[in-house]
């Protein structure tokens, strides 16, 4: 069941999905402080390997030496050159910078100098590369833009980082990666990400119907919330996990659970898929979409289990996908509307977007703007 008995209301304004001044104040309150989901351990298979990305505006480059994974700002300390243009690549100890050769170690120290006379006097401050805190939890990476951040734990809560280590261990296998860049403030997808009252009109054919009211379950924390969606006595998908489950000899789950940790990470889990989604914004009025998607393998590892992870992997991709299309297709209309210049009104949310209501009252709390809604029109559970 909901929190909350009636309606809320909606408390952004349309400079909130426009501005850049907005923009930036939540960049600087928001995203550069605690942990960013940056990768997963997939894209770093192999000693040396490393993959590059871009996170509000700061070009990084990720690199396993000694087994783990390092971020430096793809930034040389030369002349300011990327180190590489290459989305993944192979640097076997030392990193070597496109533009002068100039190469450094995993502590981001120059190794080699080419003409090194001609640079003196030096010292080593002036040529270290910036370097980012980095953490791996199960097969997923993230850094911090803090020089001495909290740990990643205490920036996830218990729960959520315990739900990390379960849902994307080894017993889960990369199953398709999907980044796109929509023409819409970040807000518009987080937000719809955070309700299911749109399942009917947008998901027809691929989620089809919202789950029942008894079924329902919010729940939030300080920093995020949850929605647990229970399919004990749903006969088609009650009979489908029942059956996939049977493949791999595991009890079947029959349970959905989605997880936010504010302001935009997302993870999501049944007993057979997971993924991960993380709403980076790359401007007032464009986000990259960045969702990774893992299927259960089994413990096993038997032919039986071999297979049954195959056609998983086969069957999930392509309905993430369809699902992430047809989202997709109505955020720049929900962008023209929320940031028009009138309104015909003041927006509503309904119960069932209650999650809605609390991430955007995170985000004023961020943004130093406090004020409270008319009591009349909120009924919030306590």
């Amino acid at each position: 069941m909901f929190e909350n008995a009636t309606h809320l209301p909606q408390r952004l304004q349309a400079d909130d999905y426009t501005c850049p001044d907005i923009h930036q104040q939540e960049l600087e309150t928001c995203f550069l402080k605690g942990w960013q989901f940056l990768g997963d351990a997939s894209q770093l298979k192999n000693e040396g390997d490393f993959f590059t990305t871009e996170l509000f505006g700061h070009p990084l480059i990720c690199w396993k030496q000694g087994g783990e994974p390092e971020t430096f700002l793809n930034v040389c300390s030369h002349r300011l050159c990327t180190i590489t243009d290459k989305q993944t690549g192979n640097f076997e100890k030392r990193m070597r910078c496109q533009y002068h050769s100039w190469e450094f170690d995993k502590k981001g120290r120059t190794c080699k100098i080419p003409d090194a006379k001609s640079f003196r006097p030096l010292t080593r401050k002036m040529v270290l590369l910036k370097k980012y805190p980095t953490q791996q939890i199960g097969q997923l990476i993230f850094v911090s833009f803090e020089p001495d951040p909290p740990s990643l734990e205490t920036f996830l809560g218990p729960e959520m980082h315990a739900s990390l280590q379960e849902w994307f261990s080894n017993d889960y296998q990369p199953t398709a990666n999907f980044d796109e860049v929509i023409e819409c403030n970040w807000k518009v997808i987080q937000e719809n990400i955070l309700e299911t009252y749109h399942i009917e009109t947008m998901h027809a054919n691929t989620l089809k119907h919202c789950s029942p009211d008894k079924d329902s379950f919010h729940k939030f924390r300080e920093n995020g919330n949850e929605f647990r969606m229970d399919y004990t006595n749903w006969g088609a998908d009650r009979k489908m996990e029942w059956l996939i489950s049977k493949w791999f000899d595991v009890e079947p789950r029959y349970d959905w659970r989605h997880m936010v940790r504010y302001p935009n990470l997302v993870i999501a889990n049944s007993s057979l898929v997971t993924y991960v989604q993380s709403v980076v914004p790359t401007g007032p009025t464009t986000t990259n979409n960045i969702f990774r998607v893992f299927n259960y393998r089994g413990k096993a590892r038997t032919l039986r289990n071999r297979m049954a992870a195959a056609a998983l992997k086969i069957g999930a991709k392509r309905f993430v996908k369809k699902v992430l299309d047809e989202d997709s297709v109505v955020y720049p209309h929900i962008q023209k509307g929320v940031s028009a210049a009138d309104r015909p009104g003041d927006g509503l949310i309904s119960v069932r977007e209650e999650r809605i209501f609390d991430f955007q009252e995170y985000l004023l709390r961020q943004l130093g703007r406090t004020e409270e809604p008319e009591e009349s029109t909120i009924a919030i559970a306590k």
